[in-house]
């Protein structure tokens, strides 16, 4: 993913990010596999994607920021 408009990234924390790689049920959020940051330069970040989500097409990709405590 490469942002554009900005002059850098500031990453807080690698975790935040989900893909969805389940054609299009994507809808459904126990779908979304959490996938933490591996790289970054200033404009551009990696992500480590589920194995479960190998040799399928990426449907999606969110980020929340939210923190949950139960």
């Amino acid at each position: 993913m490469t942002y554009t408009g900005v002059s850098g990234l500031d990453i807080r924390s690698p975790n935040g990010f989900e893909v969805c790689c389940q054609d299009t049920l994507c809808w459904n959020d126990a779908l979304w596999v959490p996938s933490i940051i591996s790289n970054k330069t200033d404009l551009t970040i990696t992500l480590n994607v589920d194995s479960s989500c190998a040799e399928k097409k990426l449907i999606g990709l969110r980020y929340s920021n939210e923190i949950l405590s139960l």
